[in-house]
């Protein structure tokens, strides 16, 4: 297991998430709430100090990171909004 990027590869192309905070775990946060790519990370758990950021990111990190964002668009997992369900004529 690589540490700094915190997460196992499965024998599904996703990675699994092992920790709250780990850069994959923030990067499909990131992208279930609809916020914008910002690479990031706690390794002592979400939202508990210290956060870390890109510029002190390793690739590793912030390829975990961008992974982590990407699945959460490629699942399509993440519930339609109110407009979206509009605009596809279903509500």
């Amino acid at each position: 297991m690589n540490d700094a990027v915190d997460y196992i590869p499965c024998n599904n192309p996703k990675p699994k998430a092992i920790s709250h905070g780990s850069p994959y775990n923030r990067g499909k946060a990131d992208s279930w709430y609809n916020r914008d790519i910002n690479p990031h990370y706690y390794p002592n758990g979400t939202y508990k100090e210290p956060r870390i950021d890109l510029k002190d990111m390793t690739k590793d990190q912030i390829d975990a990171y961008i992974k982590g964002y990407n699945d959460i668009k490629a699942e399509g997992s993440k519930p339609m909004t109110f407009i979206e369900l509009h605009n596809e004529g279903l509500f």
